[in-house]
């Protein structure tokens, strides 16, 4: 089995083999304690549906008997599975793939669990704090995600958290100005008396200098 595998990947070119190396890394359930199982997902999950080089190489690997596809003829209906689980434990250049990327994968499914809680959610809430935004910009600009691929979805959210951050800390700018300008026209109106104008726009020169010396009527 293992060599009838490595032949399939070699008849495979360079940006398929990676393809291929995506696909079989998406299609194992990592054992917490126990072995590594298969993990169906659809095809959607492994990549982009209608992608030739994707098509091409799913439909390499099955006709390899390396994969299973089922679920229908409909790019959106269709599952994909590893054809034999042995392949797991018995292909060493799986092995060798898994013990390389294991921890970039389980950073890539949790993202990817967010995002889709995101869309479950209609978009009106999971957004990313600045803390987990930052970790999943971060995750997303790595060799390894360029390796493993990410999903549109995580994209949007990333996309979508940072307009809200941005947003949000505007606002707060904003806020905190309307609130120095408030502090000032009060200690103007306490300093100048009746000559309100003259002070406030004194009040707002000394403001633009950055001048925040206490001043008071003598």
């Amino acid at each position: 089995m293992a060599q009838r595998a490595d032949q399939a990947l070699g008849q495979l070119d360079a940006t398929q083999q990676q393809i291929a190396r995506r696909i079989f890394v998406r299609l194992v359930q990592f054992g917490a304690g126990r072995a590594d199982t298969r993990r169906q997902q659809a095809a959607t999950e492994l990549g982009p549906t209608g992608d030739p080089q994707f098509e091409s190489t799913l439909m390499h690997l099955a006709k390899r008997r390396l994969l299973i596809l089922g679920g229908g003829e409909q790019p959106h209906s269709r599952r994909v599975d590893l054809a034999h689980e042995a392949l797991i434990e018995g292909w060493p250049q799986l092995r060798q793939w898994l013990r390389d990327l294991r921890q970039a994968e389980i950073e890539r499914r949790r993202l990817a669990a967010k995002a889709d809680e995101w869309l479950r959610l209609d978009r009106l809430g999971g957004l990313l704090d600045a803390a987990e935004l930052a970790e999943a910009e971060r995750w997303m600009a790595s060799a390894n995600a360029a390796i493993l691929g990410y999903t549109e979805p995580l994209q949007l959210l990333v996309q979508a958290s940072r307009a809200a951050i941005t947003q949000a800390e505007q606002a707060q700018a904003a806020a905190k100005a309307r609130e120095r300008e408030s502090s000032y026209t009060l200690r103007v109106q306490l300093a100048g008396g009746g000559n309100y104008g003259e002070y406030y726009a004194f009040g707002k020169w000394i403001h633009s200098w950055g001048w925040n010396e206490e001043w008071s009527d003598t």
